[in-house]
Parts: structure tokens; C-alpha cells; sequence
């Protein structure tokens, strides 16, 4: 240990030999931290965690740190996260043995701290994301006889690290290594860890060799590969995987073949599908909307026909962002979803007569609609005012629509709307002016026309809880 640290320890014997907290002392004599200097206040009523999380600490805060711990025997959850922390810092940890939980997310620990940190006897959960760590780190953590839970997002980790985890751990059962460079070996070696029940490899250059060596693994209950390279022949693997829960395939090469696979294999575990940004038509829409699956199905090249079939379907949240559905889409969503609460059809081609659709249909469960980055204009704001339930208030997100001030005049006598997102329209003062009087937790209405009087309103309601108007450049009313 280092003289300073020894010099600290003096003082709390001193300390509790007259009476005074260890932590009090150190804090008058040698703590500038500000959360080291009120460290008790970082402790949630009720809880055996302490939270030091994005507090600038240093190395040299890390024994005050200790001392605390050591002093408060039932906290076992230390949160360090987004600090200035290295591998000095998990060297003073190793004087918390009892340590359960540990958070140390971006900082700047290495190989060299994380063989410490995997000496701890008692830790069970472990977050290392955005640090240095790489394979000769993986190694050392394999080794650990009681972790169940690691996280080492965006480190440097390939297929010998993976290697290691995989075989070299019996207590592991969720693994997270988003945006690491595993590619196939890395998901191949993955998959002879028979124990998992959660794997998260998104950002991986994950192809469909990996995930049919990842279909091999039945314990699996979440899988995420968001933003890897599989194809028809790898999801469709996948597909067969029996006790899925939740499976993520956000942008990938993944067609409709994929979409067929996975409506026809009747899982009665899985609910929730991610297939954004993929290549799914209304061939795969139509096969899924037969499934009791909650579908995310944005990006993709879903038209009216999809959307008509999703209708037909128990979804209850549905988005459908950056398709190709038109008003007629709209409609059929309109007229036939009965059970939906959340609808996104941001960046379609939705226009006023989609948005009246909406407005006039029977829909008792919907609070959310973002029709963001379509081209609903006044008309269709004027309708979406007339929204209305006894039960639910709406959050409904219109940004970059061509809507001007009659619409937004209309859209501020609705005080069932409590969430308003306005931002890129042609609303200018009088628009501002309206909206100033509405009841709403929540107005964005940046880059628009509004002049400083206008804004003057808005930043002076008592009825606006959170506003963001930055961006409008006062044109004349």
C-alpha cells in the first residue's frame, strides 16, 4: 500500500479511538472529491449499493472509498462507473473481499487490473465496458469460480478471449460483448458454453457460421446480434432456438425467407422480435403478423399489404419506422388494430388523410403515436387535436411535417395531450403563442419560425413542465 494510504488508515484509528467517523476525518483533512466529502449520501435509502458513478474520482480517491466499505459491511455493491479510474484503483478493491457487485464502465483499467479484479472470491456481477481489456483480460476473468454475469462491451476482445469464457467458466449464464472483434470464431467458440442464458454479441462481424454455431445453445433465453452480417441461412437457424424469450436482428442481411421461418416455429416462449433494418417486404410482414410475436419491423421495405396483415394481429407495439406504408396502411392499422398502445410510423408516406384516419379510429389502448418525418401538414395536425379518451393521455410526436400555426393552435386545446414534439414546422409566434397555454409535461418545438417574443411566451409558461425551443430563427410573422 502506498505512505498516503497508510497515512489515511492512521487517522481513522485516531478517529474512532475519540469518538469521531473514520470517513468525517478523512473527509475534513484530505478529501476535495465532492462525492468522497459527502460519500454517505451516495448510499440509495434502502440499498446495499453505493454510487459513485461519473464523480471525476482519481486512483487516490479509491481508498477513502475502501474505508467507507469496510466500515459499512451490508453495502457489496460498489457503481464507479465513468471516473478516471485504472488499474491502481483494482488493486486497492482487493481490500473489499466481500464485494458482490462492481461497476467500472468507462474508465481506463486494463489486462493488468482485471487479473486482480478476478481474484475478488464473493463477485458475482462484474461491468467493464469502454475500458482497455483484452484477451489476456477474458483469460484471467474465465478463471473466476464466481462470476455469473460480466459485461465488456466495446473492449478488444477476439475469439480467444471467447475461448476462454466459454470454457473455462462453469458459473457463467449472461455474457455481454457488444463491439468487440469476435467475428465467427469468436461466436463458434461462444457456443460450447452450454450453461448461457443470456449472450449479447451486436457489432461483432458475426456472419451465419456463428449463428448456426449460436442455434446450437437451447439454454439460451436473450440473444442479441444487432448490427452483425447474418443472412437467410443464419437467422434461420436461429429460428429453431427453443426457449428464446427475446431475440435481437436489428440491421443485418435478413429477408423475408427469415421471416417465414420464424412465424412458422411456434415458440410459445418467444414475444419480442427485432428485424429493423433489414430486408423484410410485405411477404415476411404478412407471414409474422400471424405470430404472437411483438414485432420491431423498422427500416425494412414493409408497404401497405404488411401493415394491412400487422393490423390483423394482437401487437400491442408496433413500429414500423422508415417503410414504405402510405395513408391506405394507415387506414387498415386504424380500422383493425384494437389492442395497440404504441404506433410508430415515422419517415413513411403518410400524409392529412392518414393522420384523419387515426384521429377517427376506435382505437381505446393507443397513448403514443409518432408520425415523425412524414407530411401530415395543418390538415392532419387539426384531426390528431381531436384525439380524445376518458382514460389515457397521449404523448404524440409530429416533428418535420409541414405544420404551421393553425395546426399547432389546434393541437394546444387538446389537454389530453401531455407530450408534444413539434421540432422542423413552419410554426411561428402565434402558434407559440397557444402553445404557451397548454398544459403539457413535455414541448419540443425547436427549429421553427418563432421569434424572441414568441419564445419569451414559451419560456415564461406555468403550465409547460419540460421545454426545448432552441434553433428557431425569428422570421416575421
Amino acid at each position: 500500500m502506498t505512505k498516503a494510504f497508510y497515512s489515511v488508515l492512521f487517522f481513522c484509528i485516531l478517529s474512532s479511538s475519540i469518538g469521531a467517523s473514520p470517513l468525517t476525518v478523512f473527509a475534513n483533512n484530505h478529501a476535495t472529491n465532492d462525492c468522497i466529502a459527502h460519500i454517505e449520501q451516495h448510499v440509495p435509502p434502502g440499498t446495499i449499493l453505493l454510487s459513485l458513478k461519473n464523480c471525476d474520482l482519481q486512483d487516490s480517491d479509491i481508498p477513502a472509498v475502501i474505508l467507507f466499505l469496510q466500515a459499512h459491511p451490508k453495502i457489496t455493491w460498489l457503481e464507479v462507473s465513468t471516473n478516471n479510474l485504472t488499474d491502481k484503483s483494482a488493486e486497492y478493491l482487493l481490500q473489499v473481499p466481500k464485494i458482490r457487485g462492481l461497476g467500472l464502465s468507462n474508465n481506463r483499467l486494463s489486462d493488468q487490473g482485471v487479473r486482480l479484479l478476478a481474484t475478488l472470491p464473493m463477485l458475482k456481477d462484474l461491468y467493464l465496458n469502454n475500458n482497455q481489456v483484452g484477451d489476456n483480460g477474458a483469460i484471467a476473468l474465465a478463471k473466476s469460480s464466481s462470476l455469473t454475469n460480466l459485461e465488456l462491451n466495446s473492449n478488444q476482445i477476439t475469439a480467444v478471449g471467447a475461448a476462454a469464457l466459454a470454457g473455462n467458466n462453469n458459473q457463467l449464464v449472461s455474457l455481454t460483448l457488444n463491439d468487440n472483434r469476435l467475428q465467427d470464431a469468436g461466436a463458434i467458440a461462444l457456443s460450447k458454453n452450454k450453461r448461457l442464458t443470456e449472450l449479447h454479441l451486436s457489432h461483432n462481424q458475426i456472419g451465419d457460421a456463428g449463428a448456426k454455431a449460436l442455434a446450437t445453445l437451447p439454454s439460451l433465453v436473450f440473444l442479441t446480434l444487432n448490427n452483425n452480417q447474418i443472412g437467410d441461412s443464419g437467422a434461420q437457424a436461429l429460428a429453431t432456438l427453443p426457449n428464446l424469450i427475446s431475440l435481437e436482428l436489428k440491421n443485418n442481411q435478413i429477408g423475408d425467407a427469415s421471416a417465414i421461418s420464424f412465424a412458422n416455429a411456434k415458440h410459445p416462449a418467444m414475444r419480442a422480435l427485432n428485424l429493423s433494418d433489414n430486408r423484410i417486404s410485405d411477404v415476411g410482414a404478412v407471414a409474422l403478423a400471424h405470430s404472437h410475436l411483438e414485432l420491431l419491423g423498422a427500416g425494412n421495405f414493409i408497404g401497405d399489404q404488411g401493415a394491412a396483415a400487422l393490423a390483423q394481429s394482437e401487437i400491442q407495439f408496433l413500429d414500423l419506422q422508415n417503410n414504405k406504408i402510405t395513408d391506405v396502411g394507415v387506414a387498415a392499422l386504424a380500422r383493425d388494430v384494437h389492442y395497440l398502445r404504441s404506433l410508430n410510423l415515422d419517415s413513411n408516406k403518410v400524409t392529412a388523410i392518414g393522420a384523419i384516419s387515426l384521429a377517427n379510429a376506435q382505437l381505446e389502448y393507443l397513448r403514443r403515436i409518432s408520425l415523425n418525418s412524414n407530411n401530415i401538414g395543418d390538415d392532419g395536425a387539426i384531426a390528431l387535436a381531436k384525439l380524445h379518451s376518458p382514460f389515457l393521455s397521449f404523448i404524440l410526436h409530429l416533428d418535420n411535417n409541414n405544420i404551421g400555426d393553425s395546426g399547432a393552435i389546434a393541437l394546444a386545446g387538446n389537454s389530453d395531450i401531455v407530450d408534444l414534439d413539434l421540432n422542423y414546422n413552419q410554426i411561428k409566434d402565434p402558434g407559440a403563442f397557444a402553445l404557451a397555454k397548454a398544459s403539457l409535461e413535455s414541448l419540443n418545438i425547436t427549429y421553427n419560425h418563432i421569434s424572441p417574443l414568441g419564445l419569451k411566451a414559451l419560456e415564461e409558461s406555468k403550465t409547460i413542465g419540460s421545454l426545448h425551443d432552441e434553433g428557431n430563427d425569428g422570421l416575421v410573422n
